[in-house]
């Protein structure tokens, strides 16, 4: 792909990843807080829950 000096590259998104093993006694209300939070600042990508932790992927 061929970028034209005229062309702006849109760098305006950071990528975040993380995890934590930690036991999540309250899926559901975990899962709200993290929509909440991508809601709120427009994160797109994919949070897995489980009692086990959490592992995300995101970007925004």
């Amino acid at each position: 792909m061929k970028i034209s000096q005229d062309e702006p590259l849109d760098s305006s998104y950071t990528v975040i990843l993380f995890y934590k093993y930690t036991p999540i006694l309250e899926l559901d209300r975990c899962l709200n807080w993290q929509r909440g939070i991508c809601r709120k600042y427009n994160l797109k990508g994919r949070i897995r829950l489980a009692s086990e932790g959490i592992n995300a992927t995101l970007e925004g």
